[in-house]
């Protein structure tokens, strides 16, 4: 049980980058090549296997397709799904150009993942040289897997580490702005009773601030001395 959880992740590269191989999906290698590079990133997964079990994936893949196509032949070709993926003029350009440029084209065929498919079959049903299909394939598994899995390795880890500098200084800028905008608030707020203390202060009376209660005080004035008897008017005369 111990062994089992311990090599599940191993075996999951090597099946995805087996299935990508072989076209499913069609997808470039570099791909789950990437995947297994950044999921050997994780403290469960070492490095030193995750390498080797892309590299078995991809060559698993590669020595399936050349088998097929060295056995299957005419026959393979015929059948209706790599019909679908290979036409008889396609398979005839590509047997030329493994006469003119050879190896060549197992290196370029592993850009395209749509025709790598069509590319390692037609190399076995070629008889291209097994030995020298073998060895440029190992040093391609060597070397190119190498270089697309510790490249995104490192870069993953730089980029990793980079992300977590950012996160730090985001801490160290909160502890500097966070007092900064509290005496800000603190000033602001200290302020803001200060003027409206000074207003109250400076505030006219009720009846400046309401002007028509002035003037209505005015003309109940005047009404009073308009309404004062005849006879106090008199006397006052």
């Amino acid at each position: 049980m111990y062994l089992i959880e311990n090599l599940w992740p191993y075996a999951a590269i090597v099946a995805t980058l087996f299935f990508t191989g072989i076209g499913l999906p069609p997808l470039p290698e570099e791909a789950g090549i990437a995947a297994a590079a950044i999921a050997a990133m994780h403290p469960e997964i070492h490095w030193w296997l995750a390498w080797p079990a892309c590299i078995a994936g991809i060559l698993g893949a590669d020595l399936v397709l050349y088998a097929a196509g060295r056995l299957g032949r005419e026959r393979l070709f015929h059948l209706r799904p790599i019909r679908g993926l290979l036409s008889d003029d396609q398979r005839s350009r590509i047997e030329a150009g493994f006469h003119r440029h050879g190896v060549w084209i197992l290196l370029t065929a592993r850009l395209l993942p749509g025709l790598r498919t069509a590319v390692f079959m037609v190399a076995g049903a070629a008889r291209f040289p097994f030995a020298r299909f073998i060895l440029a394939d190992g040093v391609f598994a060597v070397f190119g897997v190498g270089f697309f899995f510790f490249g995104t390795y490192f870069f993953a880890e730089a980029f990793r580490r980079w992300l977590q500098g950012v996160h730090e200084a985001q801490n160290w800028l909160m502890v500097l702005l966070l007092p900064s905008l509290l005496m800000v608030l603190a000033y602001r707020l200290i302020r803001y009773w200060r003027t409206r203390d000074v207003e109250k202060e400076l505030e006219p009376p009720l009846l400046n601030r309401l002007p028509h209660l002035g003037h209505m005080s005015d003309r109940q004035t005047e009404d009073d001395q308009k309404t004062v008897p005849l006879s106090q008017s008199k006397a006052l005369q």
